[in-house]
């Protein structure tokens, strides 16, 4: 085969590879984060209501907060579990730390953040019990839902990647069918 036949080959098979997903970074972006068990309208991410230790993380002085690494973004302590969220540049790992065998109660998770809007939910890993972590991302807010259920002392964890789509745009695709339209007739009159 020519080499330049190849090459052209090559080059079109690496550009629709492409089209995955690329990292982006909510490293300094501010987002908001509400705990809310069994619909209760009280934010346990709130120190106003007593579940946020003054210090260890980021929501000790409030529900907005700024992505920081390395940092625990929410955290809210009780007698029988302790419950975080935890943003790095790329993903968010959710942890409920039980103390004591028993049963916990459903909880809601949500959080809003400008960051977010374009992003790609992913979940990696989920060790929540009864079905797991459900997650929805819906432009700027990001909502975690977990049905509760038995659980035994240890950690339960979520975790999920925010990556931005890189999939070609049409001008993209358009270009590269030209490309080829034109390559394969000059082919043809070559012939």
């Amino acid at each position: 085969m020519d080499s330049r036949i190849k090459f052209i080959l090559v080059a079109g098979l690496l550009f629709l590879a492409g089209g995955g997903h690329s990292r982006a970074s909510l490293l300094g972006t501010s987002v908001t984060g509400s705990l809310q068990f069994l619909g209760n309208p009280l934010n346990y991410f709130s120190p106003a209501n007593g579940s946020v230790p003054p210090t260890g993380y980021l929501n000790s002085s409030g529900t907005t907060v700024t992505i920081a690494e390395p940092a625990i973004e929410f955290g809210a302590v009780f007698p029988a579990n302790t419950d975080t969220a935890n943003f790095t540049a790329t993903q968010l790992i959710v942890t409920d730390i039980v103390n004591s065998t028993g049963t916990n109660i459903p909880f809601t998770m949500t959080f809003t953040d400008a960051g977010f809007s374009g992003l790609v939910l992913s979940k990696l890993s989920d060790t929540f019990v009864n079905g797991g972590m459900a997650a929805a991302l819906a432009g700027d807010i990001l909502t975690l839902t977990w049905a509760g259920g038995p659980v035994n002392p240890g950690s339960l964890q979520a975790v999920y990647s925010l990556t931005t789509s890189s999939v070609p745009e049409p001008s993209s695709w358009m270009l590269l069918i030209a490309g080829a339209a034109a390559f394969l007739c000059f082919r043809a009159r070559r012939a």
